[in-house]
């Protein structure tokens, strides 16, 4: 926005534009009346200051240029050539002045690095290669130089599954018995087929029904030779193994600047204050012109340019408000606008009006002028030191006002967290489905393959599964824990231990932050805590579980690799069936859990309330309050 002859009323209506619409997020569609334009002028003297460095470059090159020095000697042939750089004053002087005439903005930032030479002046040495240090060799990326490698078979397991049962441990080729469905029960008795063992078939002769053996590819070592490489070495790729190159040096040469400004000539006597304040505001660079440069000063690293700032004053009306407004620069920058756009402010205190209507107070909060005064005010700002208002784009009671209700409405959230209502049941109640639904889903996939007729209530799941089958449901609650005593019995399992530890493991991680606030509070940050909690969090997986259609997972690492065939009808009718039942679950979890609910839903309030997302310390405060 040029200016020879003066700003128009039209530059200063589209510079209002611009800020009322970036201020507020809305189209401004209402006229500005301006009038009694004066035009005011300030020249402006910069003063640079440089101070100079030098730093050393050196590359990998094929030809090199320059004499040959030996690497221990190239550190004080560039420290010879920094001394002849930096002996001629009148040569560094020369490089800044080449650089401030080629960029003005070098005047108006007022710290700055910049190169200002790449010294032409080369030397080269032939060293020991950087890459393998001289012996023109690396470690084998591979094997990470121990010359083996984890085994690609069973991925340093040292078993695989068994290829003569396909994995399940039984000459069926099936891990589940058809007729139970792996439970051993039938209709509530023992069942003949499997003998209560929950297994078809006769065990596998050659794992000896784990459903594992010793894998092929190691031997059961875990790992394998690397053939990528000879002794855990291979050819360093930057020397290709000649174990030396050559290495070219120089020096690049720096400039650091620091700008003092000064003015002199103000048409105004508010320009010197919003001169002042613009320094360091993001538009620095922007009102600031350049119009020549002298080397009018003994100290040959001191440079001095002049310029001048643009600046004007109106008289503005806008939506029944009124006031004299300035600007500053070749854009018009406001620097104070006399409270003209306070109408539009007006539609954040209407939204602020009722401070229990959160929706409407966050909805009003969103506005560039009002994230600005939060974000001052949480700064310690008084009301008349933030910007909004020093600057005259609101009134210092309007910001009064605003501040007051956001305030209530804080107090609003931390007094009612606690009581029972239906938007933070169904907020918690969606993040419980997503958990539970993933948990369902998994085990679906892992029974797709049985039969499940020893449940009454083939796709009955939760409230409805306890409702039909009752009896089936404690059943498959006992079932695991049977196993388990069997197993601790008979020989502690060690793989089922972990199995069924890392399974609760995941769910309190995905389950206590929700459910449990203050237990994830305690847990967190402590593996020895999470390892303690998650012995009684078993049965709480156990419970869910005895809750799904298949009423049973044998826990066990060999039991987790689906062998399934996709059934459509299946899978329609667990989306419509299945999904319904795991939300109502989920619902009623929350409902029962509701003052949990309340501090995720204060939460969740807060967050929006301060605009950030870290809420640490306000979970803190919820939980000291509940």
């Amino acid at each position: 926005m040029a200016a020879p002859n003066g700003f128009k009323a039209g530059d200063i209506a589209h510079s209002l534009k611009s800020k009322a619409e970036h201020a507020f997020g809305l189209a401004v569609t209402d006229p500005f009346a301006i009038k009694e334009i004066e035009n005011h002028r300030a020249d402006v003297t910069y003063t640079v200051t440089a101070s100079y460095t030098s730093e050393p470059e050196s590359r990998q090159v094929q030809y090199a240029s320059g004499p040959a020095y030996k690497r221990e000697y190239i550190g004080e042939v560039l420290a010879q050539r920094h001394k002849q750089i930096f002996s001629d004053a009148t040569y560094t002087r020369n490089l800044m002045q080449g650089q401030l005439k080629g960029n003005p903005n070098l005047y108006r930032s007022p710290v700055s690095k910049h190169l200002i030479l790449r010294d032409d002046s080369y030397c080269y040495s032939v060293e020991d290669c950087r890459g393998c240090g001289g012996s023109g060799k690396n470690d084998c990326s591979t094997c990470n130089g121990t010359m083996y490698h984890t085994c690609r078979e069973c991925n340093g397991q040292c078993r695989m599954h068994c290829t003569n049962c396909s994995g399940t441990g039984n000459t069926s080729h099936s891990r589940y018995c058809p007729g139970c469905g792996g439970s051993g029960a039938r209709m509530g008795d023992r069942c003949n087929q499997c003998y209560g063992t929950g297994k078809s078939g006769s065990p596998c002769y050659r794992c000896h029904a784990t459903g594992t053996m010793t894998c092929n590819g190691c031997n059961g070592g875990g790992r394998q030779n690397c053939r990528q490489c000879n002794l855990g070495e291979v050819q360093c790729s930057s020397c290709r193994g000649a174990c030396q190159l050559t290495y070219e040096y120089n020096l690049n040469v720096y400039a650091q600047t620091k700008v003092s400004y000064g003015w002199k000539n103000l048409t105004a006597p508010w320009l010197a204050p919003a001169l002042k304040e613009m320094m360091n505001a993001p538009e620095c660079s922007t009102i600031f012109s350049v119009d020549r440069y002298e080397l009018a000063n003994e100290n040959p690293n001191v440079f001095v340019g002049t310029g001048h700032v643009l600046a004007a004053q109106a008289k503005v009306g806008f939506q029944g408000m009124s006031g004299t407004c300035q600007f500053i620069g070749p854009t018009l920058v406001p620097v104070f606008l006399d409270n003209i756009l306070s109408g539009g402010f007006k539609t954040a205190l209407e939204g602020v009006k009722d401070h229990k209507n959160l929706k409407a107070v966050f909805q009003a909060s969103s506005s560039k002028i009002a994230r600005e005064l939060i974000t001052e005010q949480a700064k310690g700002k008084d009301i008349n030191d933030c910007s909004p208002v020093r600057k005259g784009i609101i009134t210092p009671n309007d910001a009064t006002t605003f501040s007051m209700a956001r305030h209530l409405s804080t107090l609003h959230i931390m007094t009612t967290f606690k009581q029972f209502r239906w938007s933070a049941v169904f907020g918690l109640a969606n993040s419980m489905f997503a958990v539970l639904f993933a948990l369902y889903a998994l085990m679906s996939i892992l029974h797709l393959d049985a039969t499940n007729e020893h449940s009454k209530g083939e796709w009955c799941l939760g409230l409805f599964a306890i409702l039909v089958d009752p009896k089936g449901v404690m059943e498959a609650f006992m079932s695991p824990m049977e196993y388990f005593i069997d197993q601790f019995r008979y020989g502690i399992d060690y793989l089922l231990i972990t199995c069924w530890m890392l399974t609760a493991l995941v769910f309190n991680r995905f389950t206590l932050p929700l459910l449990a606030p203050r237990v994830w509070g305690w847990t967190s940050g402590s593996f020895l805590r999470m390892g303690i909690l998650a012995v009684p969090s078993m049965v709480v997986v156990q419970m869910l579980m005895a809750l799904h259609p298949s009423q049973f997972v044998p826990l066990q690492f060999s039991s987790l690799i689906p062998t399934f065939h996709v059934n459509i009808g299946q899978v329609f009718v667990w989306v419509v069936v299945i999904t319904p039942q795991i939300y109502l679950l989920s619902l009623t979890i929350s409902i029962i859990r509701y003052k949990a609910a309340g501090i995720h839903w204060g939460e969740k309030m807060m967050r929006l309330m301060l605009q950030e997302e870290n809420t640490k310390g306000i979970r803190r405060v919820f939980l000291e309050k509940s």
